[in-house]
Protein backbone atom coordinates (compact mmCIF):
# COMPACT_ATOMS: atom_id res chain seq x y z
CA UNK A 1 0.00 0.00 0.00
CA UNK A 2 1.38 3.36 -0.95
CA UNK A 3 0.63 5.96 1.67
CA UNK A 4 2.80 8.61 0.17
CA UNK A 5 5.67 9.19 -2.14
CA UNK A 6 8.47 11.70 -1.81
CA UNK A 7 11.25 12.63 -4.15
CA UNK A 8 14.74 11.47 -3.21
CA UNK A 9 15.88 15.04 -2.57
CA UNK A 10 13.01 15.65 -0.12
CA UNK A 11 14.26 17.18 3.09
CA UNK A 12 13.90 16.03 6.68
CA UNK A 13 11.18 18.62 7.40
CA UNK A 14 8.97 17.33 4.57
CA UNK A 15 9.47 13.72 5.65
CA UNK A 16 8.49 14.55 9.25
CA UNK A 17 5.35 16.34 8.01
CA UNK A 18 4.37 13.33 5.94
CA UNK A 19 4.85 11.09 8.98
CA UNK A 20 2.50 13.32 10.99
CA UNK A 21 -0.16 13.11 8.26
CA UNK A 22 0.13 9.32 8.11
CA UNK A 23 -0.24 9.13 11.90
CA UNK A 24 -3.50 11.11 11.64
CA UNK A 25 -4.85 8.46 9.25
CA UNK A 26 -4.13 5.73 11.80
CA UNK A 27 -6.35 7.49 14.34
CA UNK A 28 -9.32 8.07 12.03
CA UNK A 29 -12.64 6.79 13.28
CA UNK A 30 -14.59 5.54 10.27
CA UNK A 31 -18.14 4.65 11.34
CA UNK A 32 -19.07 2.90 8.08
CA UNK A 33 -18.54 -0.82 7.62
CA UNK A 34 -16.71 -1.88 4.50
CA UNK A 35 -17.00 -5.15 2.66
CA UNK A 36 -13.99 -6.14 0.62
CA UNK A 37 -14.70 -8.54 -2.23
CA UNK A 38 -11.55 -8.11 -4.31
CA UNK A 39 -7.86 -7.33 -3.79
CA UNK A 40 -5.95 -5.69 -6.63
CA UNK A 41 -2.16 -5.50 -6.79
CA UNK A 42 -1.00 -2.46 -8.71
CA UNK A 43 2.27 -1.46 -10.28
CA UNK A 44 2.86 2.27 -10.38
CA UNK A 45 5.20 4.08 -12.71
CA UNK A 46 6.05 7.75 -12.54
CA UNK A 47 5.42 9.42 -15.89
CA UNK A 48 5.71 13.18 -16.40
CA UNK A 49 5.40 13.98 -12.68
CA UNK A 50 2.30 11.82 -12.18
CA UNK A 51 1.84 8.16 -11.30
CA UNK A 52 0.19 5.74 -13.71
CA UNK A 53 -1.28 2.59 -12.15
CA UNK A 54 -1.69 -0.82 -13.81
CA UNK A 55 -3.35 -3.84 -12.18
CA UNK A 56 -0.88 -6.72 -12.27
CA UNK A 57 -2.95 -9.20 -10.21
CA UNK A 58 -6.59 -9.28 -9.10
CA UNK A 59 -7.96 -11.79 -6.59
CA UNK A 60 -11.65 -12.23 -5.85
CA UNK A 61 -12.66 -12.71 -2.23
CA UNK A 62 -16.27 -13.51 -3.12
CA UNK A 63 -17.28 -16.62 -1.15
CA UNK A 64 -19.14 -18.00 -4.19
CA UNK A 65 -16.06 -17.71 -6.43
CA UNK A 66 -13.51 -19.06 -3.92
CA UNK A 67 -14.78 -22.64 -4.19
CA UNK A 68 -14.40 -22.74 -7.98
Amino acid sequence: MTLGRVKQDCGRKERLEMGKEIEKLRRMDIPQKWQVDRVNIYESTLESEESVYHIIKSVSLDKNELGR
